[in-house]
């Protein structure tokens, strides 16, 4: 009898054995193919960007009066001007040459410009991208941060976290989400017909401004036309063209920084 029991009772632990194998093996194909899924979604995600356009290519080139050179961290865009200059963060999934042709006219205006080329063309995962210029040969006087949209967000961190070094900070488009030291000035852009800027987190956040804060709301404008990568999803129809929009965020950042 005990023979028997001992039989069953080991048939039982044999096939809860199995159970459980197969459990084990059908749980790790679920892991295998969920992460899968994961990595071909974000690969997906990080390949799908807005790409520079044809003015973005052509400002690449140069003019007359800017030098447009490739450097380790993006571009280098050399005009005139010798004494202030501008490291600018791009838009979230926004190729960075897209802002070129605000770059070269920055520069043709006396502010060199210091265009980043992020990861995956998310400045999140570049943050600290703007050391490649400030640890580098450039010497300046007085130095700016700046940035379009998410890139305006990760311009703020870093000014934050380096305002000794940094004078002023420019946001296009954008809002930051901690409070910025009195010694830094502040200048904030973005149009009327934006789409895209959350006005209601934009508000809020006025109270992480330093006491050094402008604001330039540009009538007509939208946020796609601060770059040159077409119209961007969820954004409104600019009143004007986006050389337009550019002519007039350049005019007020120079005024900003000549004050």
């Amino acid at each position: 009898m005990k023979k028997k029991n001992n039989k069953k009772n080991l048939k039982k632990k044999m096939e809860k054995l199995i159970n459980n194998k197969q459990f084990i093996k059908y749980l790790v194909i679920g892991i295998v193919v969920v992460i899968a899924i994961i990595v071909l979604a974000c690969c997906i995600y990080l390949n799908k960007y807005y790409k520079a356009g044809i003015d973005a290519k052509k400002a690449l080139k140069g003019t007359e009066t800017v030098e447009v050179s490739k450097i380790d961290a993006g571009y280098f865009f050399d005009g005139p001007g010798t004494d202030s200059a501008l490291i600018f963060y791009p838009g979230g999934k926004v190729e960075a040459s897209a802002y070129a042709p605000l770059m070269s006219k920055l520069a043709n205006a006396g502010v060199d410009c210091f265009l980043l080329k992020v990861s995956h063309n998310l400045a999140i995962l570049d943050q600290n991208k703007a050391d490649m210029v400030l640890d580098s040969k450039y010497k300046y006087n007085n130095w700016y941060l700046s940035g379009h949209s998410l890139g305006g967000v990760v311009a703020t961190k870093y000014a934050i976290k380096h305002d000794t070094r940094v004078k002023g900070l420019i946001l296009l488009a954008a809002y930051p989400n901690s409070k910025v030291g009195n010694n830094i000035k502040m200048l904030s852009i973005y149009g009327s017909r934006d789409g895209i800027l959350n006005m209601k987190k934009y508000s809020k956040a006025k109270k992480y401004k330093s006491i050094n804060f402008e604001e330039v709301i540009i009538t007509g404008g939208n946020h796609s036309n601060f770059g040159d990568y077409g119209f961007q999803k969820g954004d409104n129809e600019s009143y004007f063209n986006r050389s337009w929009q550019q002519d007039i965020t350049v005019e007020h950042i120079v005024n900003f920084i000549n004050e």
